[in-house]
């Protein structure tokens, strides 16, 4: 009868603890956590890219062409411009079709320019093109790609000799020009060259040929943030047209340049600032530099020389040998509202803005790595879980410890009674 009793007390214990442990993780477990679980591998995109996209460089724009495994149902736009119509498109209405074409203008969407000289001279063209599978989330399945188009300039000077009664030679020649360079610099005109700064900073634009037999002329500047606003810095005679942003060129004949100091500026909504340039040649032996480099500005423009004739009216003599320069650079806000602390900050950002510069040239083919909501929210499922298991453990061992005190005091209550009984029985024989 004994033995009856301790094994149905037993079994009551063990069925109060399992009940207490699925009570504690239903209590302990974040609402939905179960499903987002189970959604977090139910809902994953099933599309993909098929093969590499092909880059197309044509004289006015970018295309970018891919082709998924499914009908594309998501969007394509250049990296941090989602918002703009003419930088992005979006695919949630198509239906069958799973090849597509994105084309930027050239210049347009804070497209990067950049001078290449060196055997191959010419301009290149860059920016990144994001293929994003979802209407509205970046999501583990996109993918960005850093799209390049390089235009050679190829310069060539064609001589003709016609003379009467002899046949017509035609000599075919490259023509030697200088080769000047456009960049910017911090701390001085020889000082390191910058790709990054901050709104304030010191910075020199220079310009630099390399043949000192040739003088040249800096004019017709301007600079834009590659969403189509510009602003003009030089005038077509090379002098300044806003002194406050960037005052007139210095030109330093005997080192072969002409530099500006500036103070680092921006757009509003913008960090990209790319700038172009125009550089006149001019021959220092034929005095054809006279008058054109450098250029009269400020208060003298309108002056006289000293022969008596009016500034505007001297004949332009360079050599019409003009060649576009262009250089780019990212400025980024320097408006601090703390003390050191925000200004470490700040410094912080900008090393690491400089180590994602130094792989400007390549060609990336990389994940977006951000996380997906989906993949946070089951990642926080996962911890609760650990959590509540650890605590029902804890639980359940307090439970039955507590289960089998109450065993240990129900069988000495009845051993007592027993003795009591017979003891009774004894007495009363």
């Amino acid at each position: 009868m004994l033995l009856a009793e301790y094994a149905a007390s037993t079994c009551r214990t063990r069925e109060m603890v399992h009940l207490l442990l699925v009570l504690l993780l239903l209590l302990l477990l974040p609402n939905g956590c179960w499903s987002a679980t189970t959604n977090a591998r139910m809902n994953d995109i099933d599309n993909e890219l098929v093969g590499d996209p092909v880059v197309e460089c044509e004289e006015t724009m970018i295309s970018l062409t891919f082709k998924t495994k499914k009908p594309f149902n998501g969007r394509v736009y250049v990296q941090g411009m989602a918002d703009d119509e003419r930088c992005a498109r979006n695919f949630a209405s198509n239906s069958d079709q799973s090849k597509f074409s994105m084309m930027i203008q050239n210049g347009d969407c804070t497209m990067q320019r950049q001078r290449v000289t060196g055997s191959l001279e010419g301009m290149m063209l860059s920016l990144t093109i994001v293929v994003s599978f979802h209407g509205t989330f970046v999501t583990r399945s996109d993918r960005a790609y850093r799209c390049m188009c390089f235009f050679r300039n190829i310069k060539t000077l064609t001589n003709a000799i016609d003379v009467n009664l002899v046949a017509t030679t035609e000599l075919l020649d490259t023509a030697k020009t200088p080769s000047c360079l456009y960049s910017i610099h911090a701390q001085s005109p020889e000082g390191p060259p910058v790709q990054l700064g901050k709104v304030g900073d010191k910075i020199f634009h220079v310009w630099q040929c390399d043949d000192p037999a040739y003088g040249f002329l800096v004019h017709s500047c301007a600079v834009d943030d590659g969403r189509g606003s510009k602003f003009d810095l030089l005038d077509v005679d090379g002098c300044a047209i806003d002194p406050v942003i960037q005052p007139d060129v210095v030109y330093v004949r005997e080192k072969k340049i002409a530099y500006v100091e500036t103070f680092g500026y921006k757009f509003s909504d913008t960090t990209v600032l790319n700038y172009q340039c125009s550089v006149e040649l001019c021959k220092r032996a034929n005095n054809e530099c006279q008058g054109l480099s450098p250029p009269i500005c400020g208060r003298q423009k309108r002056g006289i020389f000293g022969n008596g004739q009016p500034q505007w009216m001297t004949k332009r003599n360079g050599t019409g040998d003009n060649m576009d320069l262009v250089t780019s650079l990212e400025m980024m806000d320097a408006i601090y509202e703390g003390g050191s602390a925000d200004r470490r900050l700040m410094d912080s950002a900008i090393e690491k803005a400089l180590e994602l510069q130094q792989e400007r040239g390549e060609m990336i083919t990389q994940l977006t790595e951000q996380e997906d909501p989906e993949g946070r929210m089951a990642q926080n499922c996962l911890h609760a879980m650990a959590v509540a298991f650890c605590i029902s453990v804890l639980a359940a061992v307090l439970l039955i410890s507590f289960a089998v005190l109450i065993v240990v005091v129900i069988v000495k209550r009845k051993v007592n009674r027993k003795a009591t009984f017979d003891f009774q029985s004894s007495i009363a024989k």
